[in-house]
């Protein structure tokens, strides 16, 4: 019975693997930075299911907000669903994001990055989405404070506020931390940490469910309407 098992067990995992390699090279966006279809159709469609989810609460998108989504795809040509979500978590902003798409590209590119940087912020232990420790997703806020912060308060996105309205300043910040953070992290350090949480300011805090969803949709649109 057992070794049947074992046999059952390898060809289910053997299949599995076959479906999944099979499933992966759907994924239209390709790993190559020169992809035409990518550049040609994607753009469109993505301003095109936002202008619609906008259309649901009577909101419309914004010039300053296709510019950011047109500039971001441009600089950088996404070729994952993270990828294709940071866009989109982009283009939410009213004000102009070129120093945030820049410096997303130059990380991406394995280049010097010129934005606050700390090994922290990737926060690889919370499965949060990898925007090369950007912050710019509101569960990537949750996630380093929970990090970070001794009690974490119930109103997290209070705090962040708090800390863009400089109400709370590094020292205020340092004295927050847990003691293992108080310990491990120097003044310089925590400064570093707090210009990270102040690098997107007026850009916002953006759910990445929300973000997900809209490339999720761009991407299954593209696929309907110029693959078939």
């Amino acid at each position: 019975m057992r070794q049947n098992y074992t046999k059952d067990r390898r060809r289910f995992l053997k299949e599995s693997l076959s479906y999944c390699t099979g499933a992966y090279s759907l994924n239209f966006l390709s790993n190559t930075r020169d992809d035409p279809y990518r550049d040609k159709y994607y753009p469109e469609v993505l301003t095109q299911v936002m202008k619609e989810q906008e259309a649901k609460h009577d909101c419309t998108m914004l010039p300053g907000q296709i510019n950011n989504l047109t500039y971001a795809f441009k600089q950088i040509k996404p070729a994952c669903h993270q990828d294709m979500a940071f866009v989109v978590a982009c283009s939410m902003s009213f004000y102009s994001m070129k120093h945030v798409i820049d410096e997303y590209s130059r990380r991406k590119n394995g280049e010097q990055s010129k934005a606050p940087d700390h090994p922290v912020l990737a926060l690889e232990k919370w499965g949060v989405p990898n925007t090369y420790r950007i912050l710019i997703f509101k569960e990537q806020i949750h996630a380093l404070f929970r990090e970070l912060i001794v009690n974490t308060p119930p109103n997290i996105i209070r705090l962040w506020y708090d800390i863009l309205n400089k109400t709370i300043n590094c020292e205020d910040f340092y004295e927050l931390l847990t003691e293992k953070y108080r310990n491990q992290l120097s003044k310089d350090e925590v400064k570093i940490i707090c210009e990270a949480l102040l690098y997107v300011t007026r850009g916002g805090c953006r759910p990445y469910t929300w973000c997900s969803a809209m490339a999720s949709r761009a991407d299954a649109l593209v696929k309907s309407t110029y693959l078939l």
